[in-house]
Protein backbone atom coordinates (compact mmCIF):
# COMPACT_ATOMS: atom_id res chain seq x y z
CA UNK A 1 0.00 0.00 0.00
CA UNK A 2 1.17 3.49 -0.98
CA UNK A 3 -0.89 6.21 0.17
CA UNK A 4 -2.93 5.99 3.26
CA UNK A 5 -6.17 6.40 1.48
CA UNK A 6 -5.31 2.55 0.31
CA UNK A 7 -4.35 1.24 3.67
CA UNK A 8 -7.87 3.02 4.93
CA UNK A 9 -9.81 1.37 1.84
CA UNK A 10 -8.58 -2.16 2.59
CA UNK A 11 -9.21 -2.33 6.06
CA UNK A 12 -12.12 -0.72 6.37
CA UNK A 13 -14.42 -3.83 5.92
CA UNK A 14 -12.30 -5.21 8.71
CA UNK A 15 -12.60 -1.89 11.18
CA UNK A 16 -16.55 -2.55 10.26
CA UNK A 17 -16.79 -5.67 11.48
CA UNK A 18 -14.99 -4.88 14.55
CA UNK A 19 -17.43 -1.83 15.36
CA UNK A 20 -20.32 -3.95 14.66
CA UNK A 21 -18.87 -6.74 17.50
CA UNK A 22 -18.36 -3.78 19.52
CA UNK A 23 -21.75 -2.56 19.37
CA UNK A 24 -23.25 -6.23 19.68
CA UNK A 25 -21.42 -6.10 22.88
CA UNK A 26 -22.93 -2.54 23.77
CA UNK A 27 -26.25 -3.45 23.01
CA UNK A 28 -26.17 -6.08 25.71
CA UNK A 29 -25.31 -3.83 28.40
CA UNK A 30 -28.11 -1.07 27.09
CA UNK A 31 -30.72 -3.87 27.39
CA UNK A 32 -30.17 -3.90 31.21
CA UNK A 33 -33.32 -2.30 32.67
CA UNK A 34 -32.45 -2.13 36.58
CA UNK A 35 -35.65 -0.76 38.45
CA UNK A 36 -34.41 1.79 40.60
CA UNK A 37 -36.00 2.58 44.45
CA UNK A 38 -35.99 6.69 44.51
CA UNK A 39 -37.30 8.43 47.97
CA UNK A 40 -36.57 11.58 49.27
CA UNK A 41 -33.80 11.06 51.67
CA UNK A 42 -33.58 14.29 53.03
CA UNK A 43 -35.08 13.02 56.50
CA UNK A 44 -32.00 11.42 57.21
CA UNK A 45 -34.05 7.65 57.71
CA UNK A 46 -34.29 4.49 55.38
CA UNK A 47 -37.79 3.91 55.06
CA UNK A 48 -36.65 -0.07 55.45
CA UNK A 49 -40.20 -1.31 55.10
CA UNK A 50 -41.18 1.25 51.86
CA UNK A 51 -38.04 -0.03 50.18
CA UNK A 52 -38.91 -4.22 51.06
CA UNK A 53 -42.87 -3.58 49.77
CA UNK A 54 -40.90 -2.16 46.49
CA UNK A 55 -38.32 -5.27 46.20
CA UNK A 56 -41.24 -7.56 46.84
CA UNK A 57 -43.34 -5.65 43.87
CA UNK A 58 -39.61 -5.45 41.27
CA UNK A 59 -37.89 -9.08 42.74
CA UNK A 60 -38.83 -10.63 39.20
CA UNK A 61 -37.37 -7.76 37.39
CA UNK A 62 -34.19 -6.98 39.02
CA UNK A 63 -33.35 -10.57 39.24
CA UNK A 64 -33.48 -10.62 35.08
CA UNK A 65 -31.40 -7.28 35.55
CA UNK A 66 -28.58 -9.04 37.25
CA UNK A 67 -28.71 -11.97 34.97
CA UNK A 68 -28.52 -9.42 32.46
CA UNK A 69 -25.31 -7.66 33.56
CA UNK A 70 -23.44 -10.97 34.91
CA UNK A 71 -23.85 -11.81 30.83
CA UNK A 72 -22.40 -8.42 30.03
CA UNK A 73 -19.84 -8.81 32.44
CA UNK A 74 -18.78 -12.31 30.65
CA UNK A 75 -18.14 -10.42 27.50
CA UNK A 76 -16.46 -7.75 28.19
CA UNK A 77 -13.08 -9.27 27.71
CA UNK A 78 -14.45 -10.18 24.18
CA UNK A 79 -15.31 -6.63 23.45
CA UNK A 80 -12.27 -5.00 24.65
CA UNK A 81 -10.12 -7.57 21.93
CA UNK A 82 -12.18 -6.20 19.16
CA UNK A 83 -11.53 -2.35 20.50
CA UNK A 84 -8.08 -3.28 21.09
CA UNK A 85 -7.89 -4.32 17.14
CA UNK A 86 -9.31 -1.00 15.65
CA UNK A 87 -6.79 0.96 18.35
CA UNK A 88 -4.39 -1.56 16.47
CA UNK A 89 -5.44 -0.73 12.83
CA UNK A 90 -5.05 3.24 13.93
CA UNK A 91 -1.57 2.84 15.52
CA UNK A 92 -0.67 1.26 12.52
CA UNK A 93 -1.65 3.78 9.87
CA UNK A 94 -0.37 6.61 12.11
CA UNK A 95 3.08 4.82 12.70
CA UNK A 96 3.55 4.06 8.94
CA UNK A 97 1.80 7.36 7.17
CA UNK A 98 2.04 10.11 9.82
CA UNK A 99 4.00 13.36 8.58
CA UNK A 100 3.90 14.90 12.04
CA UNK A 101 7.69 15.61 13.23
CA UNK A 102 7.07 18.29 15.84
CA UNK A 103 5.68 17.71 19.04
CA UNK A 104 3.30 20.47 20.65
CA UNK A 105 5.11 22.44 23.41
CA UNK A 106 3.49 21.31 26.30
CA UNK A 107 3.89 17.53 25.59
CA UNK A 108 7.50 18.22 25.12
CA UNK A 109 8.25 16.97 28.60
CA UNK A 110 6.26 13.98 28.57
CA UNK A 111 6.08 12.69 24.34
CA UNK A 112 10.21 11.67 23.47
CA UNK A 113 10.90 13.46 19.74
CA UNK A 114 11.01 10.15 17.86
CA UNK A 115 7.34 9.17 19.17
CA UNK A 116 6.05 13.13 17.40
CA UNK A 117 4.23 11.20 14.59
CA UNK A 118 1.74 9.88 17.19
CA UNK A 119 1.05 14.02 18.42
CA UNK A 120 -2.33 14.24 16.13
CA UNK A 121 -4.29 16.80 16.78
CA UNK A 122 -8.38 15.91 16.15
CA UNK A 123 -10.75 18.60 14.89
CA UNK A 124 -14.62 18.11 15.60
CA UNK A 125 -17.36 18.52 13.44
CA UNK A 126 -19.99 17.53 15.42
CA UNK A 127 -21.80 19.74 18.05
CA UNK A 128 -20.48 18.85 22.10
CA UNK A 129 -22.24 16.71 23.88
CA UNK A 130 -23.09 19.96 26.30
CA UNK A 131 -24.38 21.90 23.31
CA UNK A 132 -25.76 20.31 20.80
CA UNK A 133 -26.36 23.79 19.05
CA UNK A 134 -22.49 24.60 18.47
CA UNK A 135 -19.80 23.39 16.49
CA UNK A 136 -16.45 22.53 17.94
CA UNK A 137 -14.81 23.29 15.01
CA UNK A 138 -12.21 25.74 15.50
CA UNK A 139 -12.68 29.01 13.50
CA UNK A 140 -9.14 28.74 11.62
CA UNK A 141 -9.66 25.37 10.68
Amino acid sequence: MQTIEEYLSSTETAVRQLFDGINHYRNLLDRIRKPMFLRDMLTGEFPDREYEEWYQENVEEIEQALIAERSYLAEVFSQSTLCGAVLQVADKAIEVYSTNDGVPVEWETIVKPNKAKFCVCLLYTSPSPRDRTRSRMPSSA
